[in-house]
């Protein structure tokens, strides 16, 4: 995992431990070129770039019909996504899957790690992992910078994958949200608020 401190960071409050829900559209990753429906995201394949999955791990898209609106930076969001999902890819043991969910909500959660810019309605989107989980010793520091477990993986990580999310996402106005379980994996929204929205 890369990642953000409680301790280092006294703006950042502690992510929860949650029980995660589950997904529907399946992307295997043998296909780096199929894409979202046909809203303007971006297929996956080109928001993998070079990144390859391995054979096992697939990535399902579920969108909300039709998909909110927000006026956002679509390459930093990209970019964020693409942290995000790799996060969720590291987690898991060859195997699995990573679910891109992308909703509409008025209200946000008690728990959050990130408050957005004040609106109406904001777009959600959830990345999930059916991973590992992240442990509660660990969860109030996977936005650290330079912090990683990737030591205990086959990928060593620079620990700046989940602290690049979090700066961004402050740069620009967005909520975070993280939620995880031992056992059942990990969950990480964006709050993008919508000044255009469009049901």
């Amino acid at each position: 995992w890369r990642g953000a401190a409680a301790g280092a960071a006294p703006d950042r409050p502690v992510p929860s431990a949650e029980p995660l829900s589950a997904g529907r559209r399946n992307f295997p990753s043998g296909a780096p070129t199929a894409g979202l429906p046909s809203t303007g995201h971006p297929p996956i394949g080109i928001l993998l770039g070079d990144h390859r999955l391995p054979p096992e791990v697939h990535i399902r898209v579920e969108l909300q019909d039709p998909p909110p609106i927000a006026a956002c930076a679509r390459e930093v969001l990209q970019q964020m996504l693409l942290n995000l999902i790799l996060n969720g890819v590291d987690s898991l043991p060859g195997h699995g899957e990573v679910v891109l969910q992308v909703g509409l909500e008025e209200l946000l959660p008690e728990s959050i790690v990130l408050k957005p810019n004040l609106a109406a309605r904001y777009a959600v989107i959830e990345v999930r992992d059916n991973g590992g989980g992240i442990s509660p010793e660990v969860l109030p520091r996977i936005f650290e910078p330079f912090f990683t477990t990737k030591d205990f993986s086959t990928r060593r990580g620079t620990g700046l994958g989940l602290s690049m999310v979090y700066e961004l996402a402050k740069s620009l106005g967005f909520g975070l949200a993280v939620r995880s379980m031992i056992g059942r994996g990990s969950t990480f929204v964006i709050f993008v608020p919508c000044e255009n929205v469009s049901r």
